[in-house]
């Protein structure tokens, strides 16, 4: 049976053209779409292209970047699906991260982007956990990247209405 529980990024509502915030980066573990990183060292590659090298965050970290690559699949099974909870970025493979402006940067992503899910009407918040993923709550944290929940919405993604959280950068 195909696993079918990775995160991903349902939506950004800013120009993420700008090649400023709009990089490659490559990791040595296995990442979803909307885990965020903390990018490291420029490298080139082999065929003259560019890559940043890529780890997890450390705990109250800033300056993370967003995974965020179209979910096309590197894999047979991730291509046959269309429902992006296939796709992942396996380690050592190049994919996009995204740079995130505080009060200008919005994302909208479901519950299995966070490590701690969000409880409605109590989580007004989400940081950063160490393996990447968001964490919900009710205070906004001392130190470190963070979200404020602005909304929740339901899209349909297979047979299924998921619901997703809207999330504005408040600090990075």
């Amino acid at each position: 049976m195909a696993n079918n529980t990775h995160s991903f990024v349902i939506r950004t509502l800013e120009n993420w053209q700008d090649d400023a915030i709009n990089c490659a980066g490559v990791a040595s573990v296995d990442l979803d779409n909307g885990q965020f990183v903390t990018r490291g060292a420029l490298g080139l590659t082999a065929n003259g292209g560019y890559e940043f090298t890529c780890t997890l965050p450390e705990a109250n970290a800033t300056d993370l970047w967003l995974v965020e690559k179209p979910a096309v699949g590197t894999t047979i099974e991730m291509q046959e699906m269309s429902d992006p909870r296939y796709f992942y970025n396996p380690k050592d493979s190049t994919f996009s991260i995204k740079g995130m402006t505080a009060n200008r940067s919005f994302i909208e992503v479901p519950a299995s982007a966070f490590a701690t899910a969000p409880t409605d009407g109590t989580s007004k918040f989400a940081s950063v956990d160490t393996n990447g993923r968001l964490v919900a709550a009710a205070v906004a944290p001392a130190a470190g990247t963070y979200f404020s929940i602005e909304a929740t919405h339901t899209v349909d993604i297979g047979y299924e209405a998921v619901k997703t959280y809207i999330l504005k950068c408040v600090r990075n």
